[in-house]
């Protein structure tokens, strides 16, 4: 059995449960991060409402 080399080093299968959900929150994240960047940069300021509510949703809901 040859280990990968992102993996050469011994991590307990809780620290990689972790590590799974942090790398999937981030996946799941970035294209909701990429379509407010895109919103901000057409220069749309009528979406700051929209853009505020969104986030706080996703913080609080």
């Amino acid at each position: 059995y040859k280990k990968s080399f992102l993996f050469n080093f011994d991590i307990s299968p809780a620290m990689r449960k972790i590590w799974l959900f942090v790398i999937a929150i981030t996946i799941h994240n970035f294209p909701e991060g990429l379509a407010v960047g895109v919103g901000f940069g057409d220069g749309d300021i009528a979406l700051i409402g929209f853009v505020v509510m969104m986030f706080l949703d996703n913080t609080l809901g």
